[in-house]
């Protein structure tokens, strides 16, 4: 099994969405709106989402895909810790990567993907300070195989491929409504 990198990731998957966007063969409109929904309400024949700006949005089926929220500082570091300007709150805000000195010291608070992916991003912009990680748990992620290097680089036929097993399993209702895709 290949692993990529959440970033990667993203990004193939923006592009995706605009290549589907620009294509649509269904001619149904595709909006990507930037807010947050405050409340969801039942309306016939479906649900309507309210929209921190006021806006309602009608929809048939509501799926709730909003990723990851930005970490919350825990409850100890807040005040002159969570103020303090070698703190960074969270790692992929703005340039948080790219102002740590490649010498600094870092502590990562938590293992798992999002402290696995700053160490990543670090060294692959040259950091060569010393980087601990401490875990609230005392566990370690769990142990995933290494690629095999003889096996060929993930192309994007491939993650296509991967993505689309994952959102055909249950696409009976995008397909009555929408069409096929081309895939």
């Amino acid at each position: 099994t290949s692993y990529i990198r959440r970033g990667t990731f993203g990004e193939y998957i923006r592009e995706q969405f605009e290549r589907t966007r620009a294509g649509n063969p269904s001619n149904s409109e595709i909006r990507h709106i930037v807010s947050r929904a405050v409340d969801i309400k039942e309306s016939k024949p479906g649900l309507v989402v309210i929209l921190e700006s006021g806006e309602r949005l009608n929809a048939d089926v509501v799926v709730v895909a909003t990723g990851n929220e930005p970490p919350a500082t825990p409850p100890q570091f807040r005040g002159a810790v969570e103020s303090h300007v070698t703190y960074v709150a969270d790692p992929w805000a703005g340039d948080a990567i790219e102002r740590i000195h490649a010498d600094d010291e870092v502590l990562l608070i938590g293992s798992a993907l999002t402290a696995a992916d700053v160490a990543t991003s670090l060294l692959a912009n040259g950091h060569t300070g010393h980087i601990e990680s401490v875990s609230r748990t005392g566990l370690l992620p769990a142990r995933r195989p290494r690629p095999d290097p003889q096996q060929p680089a993930m192309t994007d036929a491939a993650l296509s491929s991967m993505a689309w097993s994952r959102i055909s399993r249950n696409d009976t209702l995008f397909v009555e409504k929408h069409g096929e895709l081309d895939r």
